[in-house]
């Protein structure tokens, strides 16, 4: 049964509802079990030769979350330059938009920061089909860092839409403004829990310091 729960600010269009089961049975092979995954024992690792099956576990899905994060900012800086020209900054002596420095900064910092988060996730990318190419287990801070730069990535993501966002002005927070929804989208995305950004700072700062990490699921 799907429960018609999904009543969100943000991802709205992911339908992302309860599904509800009861009393039903799961044969063996249809189960997957997450340590073993962790650990590298994926079934399909065992049956095909491709290295698309023997990435870790964790990483590739961590980083399999955070594309569209991408998109949304990239849309969200595409659509901020579209609206630009002409429009007058509100409560001045008309001064244009386009023109103003602040502006060029704006813009500068938001496209750099969607910069830096797409090399981040290239780097992470590389990183996991690398191992997996070599027929090697992920090293274990390596794959920390890849939570850590995923989640990184996406709050370089989500920061962009906010310059943007209020670069809008009043007219910023109309539903038919791409930007808005962008930065609806971008906060939902920083909310996953494999996303948030100071939990992957406590679990990577505790692996750099030689602690035991919090959670397995690295």
């Amino acid at each position: 049964m799907i429960r018609d729960d999904w009543n969100v600010v943000g991802l709205r269009g992911t339908g992302s509802c309860s599904i509800v089961a009861n009393d039903v049975f799961v044969p063996k092979h249809r189960y997957l079990s997450l340590p073993g995954i962790i650990a590298g024992e994926a079934p399909g690792a065992a049956a095909h030769d491709t290295s698309l099956y023997k990435g870790a576990a964790v990483p590739v899905l961590v980083l399999a979350i955070t594309p569209a994060a991408l998109g949304m900012a990239e849309a969200a800086l595409a659509a901020f330059k579209e609206r630009l020209p002409g429009r007058e900054i509100a409560y001045t002596d008309h001064e244009i938009q386009i023109d103003s420095p602040t502006t060029h900064r704006q813009v500068a910092d938001a496209a750099t920061r969607i910069h830096v988060a797409r090399l981040l996730l290239h780097r992470c990318a590389d990183d996991i089909e690398g191992a997996a190419a070599r027929g090697e287990m992920m090293e274990f801070t390596a794959r920390a860092r890849v939570r850590m730069d995923c989640a990184h990535a996406v709050r370089q993501c989500m920061e962009a839409a906010e310059i943007l966002y209020l670069a809008c002005g009043g007219s910023g927070i109309a539903e038919t403004n791409p930007v808005q929804r962008a930065w609806r989208d971008l906060h939902a995305v920083n909310m996953h829990g494999a996303l948030t950004l100071e939990t992957n700072q406590v679990m990577y700062g505790r692996i750099l310091l030689g602690l035991k990490p919090n959670t397995p699921l690295i």
